[in-house]
């Protein structure tokens, strides 16, 4: 972008009288404010599955999530929970996953809806009772971001999502190293998806630590510091492999530490939440037939036609 004289007096007037359609006295506002002190206020949006969640964040509309983690820690199967867990309430959802093939994302997606290892007659009968909400991206590539942000456009007039998944950005022909281009490519998804009310789901890989059992958060994001600080709300899913090991010790006989059998399998940590400011740490369990996420340990659940949380 080339530099503005700042010395040409006519090139900046002209440029103030553009600039001056975005600027109103605050009494022109007093509608959108009493609505905003009537709706805006406390926790507005979708919920998450699981109820120790939901007095913390919502996912509201207009708004872009991040989700990261180190990589097979879970982050897009969990992410695949919430969207199953969606559906079934009615919300409209596209799953735009350019790193999975759409028939795996469906069968996980039907494994939750189901709560257990599906039959084939269920996952038919699953797919038709999800036509009019589920929908899927079907490209397994290195996608350009102007037909990335040309989707969310297109998801938000023609097909009206509540909720976009894109996994990942790395997938979304943003230069790894080019930490700007990733700051406007994230500042446009997100006003693409105010624009639209709907909720992005960003998928973002972590940066490679020394091992897979170090603590991770929001700085652990590989690329961008503007990543985080544009979303609306940060996610880190952080598999238990400490769990698991003395999980295997215990099971084989070898000497094992106790206070990892009463961890969770897998932490959701919420490090960023501009709505009130609230992060927590989230302890769920993996159930593996059903590739649930749940609050309590082996206790999955079918999502679809149930009210419960998990």
């Amino acid at each position: 972008m080339n530099k503005i004289d700042l010395t040409d007096k006519e090139l900046l007037g002209f440029i103030g009288k553009q600039e001056s359609q975005e600027i109103g006295s605050f009494d022109s506002y007093s509608d959108r404010l009493v609505h905003q002190m009537s709706h805006g206020t406390g926790l507005i949006g979708d919920k998450l599955p699981w109820s120790k969640t939901h007095s913390a964040v919502r996912l509201g509309e207009g708004q872009m999530s991040i989700w990261s983690g180190i990589n097979g820690h879970g982050k897009t199967l969990l992410l695949s929970n919430v969207c199953t867990y969606l559906m079934a309430r009615g919300r409209r959802v596209l799953v735009a996953s350019m790193e999975m093939k759409p028939e795996e994302t469906l069968q996980w997606m039907c494994s939750q809806a189901a709560g257990c290892a599906p039959s084939k007659e269920f996952a038919l009968g699953w797919l038709d009772r999800m036509k009019d909400v589920g929908h899927i991206y079907d490209c397994l590539d290195k996608v350009p971001q102007e037909r990335i942000l040309g989707l969310v456009h297109y998801a938000g007039q023609e097909l009206d999502i509540d909720h976009l998944v894109i996994d990942s950005l790395t997938m979304c022909g943003v230069g790894r190293e080019d930490y700007s281009q990733q700051a406007e490519f994230v500042n446009e998804l997100r006003a693409a998806a105010k624009m639209h009310k709907l909720h992005i789901h960003l998928v973002c890989h972590m940066r490679k630590g020394s091992d897979e059992n170090e603590q991770v958060g929001k700085f652990s994001i590989r690329g961008a510091g503007e990543i985080a600080d544009l979303a609306d709300k940060v996610f880190v899913v952080f598999r238990n492999k400490l769990r698991e090991q003395h999980l295997a010790y215990k099971e084989n006989g070898i000497p094992y530490d106790e206070k990892f059998l009463t961890q969770p399998d897998v932490w959701l940590k919420l490090v960023k939440n501009r709505q009130d400011g609230t992060e927590m740490n989230y302890g769920l369990y993996f159930h593996k037939d059903s590739m649930q996420f749940t609050s309590i340990e082996g206790r999955p659940m079918p999502l679809e036609g149930n009210t419960d949380d998990m």
